[in-house]
């Protein structure tokens, strides 16, 4: 039995496939095939197929349930998505300021930073920005409470439109 949903649900992530059509059907017992199963050895006639893909296409529209995630998986994933929505916003200021990602404008602007380029100088400073936000010094992200980190998410274009600022403030002055 498991092996008949695996594969009707195979098909299934095909929406397009209408049930009633029997190429559908045909291409369903083929597949068993291939995987070395006889449908009809199984007792499953091309009806009994095509009602259990209608009944699996049922189910597939019904509401999804809420899976139950423990809050240190929340507060890690948190952690992940601000690492990863700092990166982006990093990318999204350099182009922002017309500069080249591999360019060492920025990175010159900010010797004390020892970047090879302005990408990472530009992950420096965002990262330097969200640790003020979140009132951490570095390293210390995996202490930060969850609501805190999420906080901070929901301010990450803020805290970018103020270090695009910052940047183009000093790369003016020089």
């Amino acid at each position: 039995m498991v092996v008949q949903d695996e594969i009707i649900s195979h098909f299934i992530e095909q929406a397009y496939l209408d049930p009633m059509d029997d190429a559908v059907i045909d291409d369903l017992i083929e597949e068993f095939r291939r995987r070395g199963l006889d449908p009809e050895a199984l007792g499953l006639s091309r009806d009994n197929l095509r009602q259990r893909l209608i009944q699996a296409r049922t189910r597939e529209g019904m509401e999804p349930r809420e899976i139950p995630v423990t809050p240190q998986r929340r507060r890690q994933e948190a952690r992940r998505r601000l690492n990863e929505r700092s990166r982006t916003l990093a990318n999204r200021v350099v182009t922002a300021i017309g500069a080249s990602i591999n360019g060492r404008n920025i990175a010159l602007a900010y010797p004390e930073l020892r970047s090879v380029n302005n990408f990472a100088a530009v992950i420096q400073i965002v990262n330097r920005a969200v640790n003020e936000r979140l009132e951490a010094d570095g390293g210390t992200r995996g202490e930060i409470p969850l609501e805190r980190l999420e906080e901070v998410l929901e301010q990450i274009d803020q805290i970018g439109d103020e270090v695009q600022a910052e940047i183009q403030e000093r790369l003016s002055r020089r």
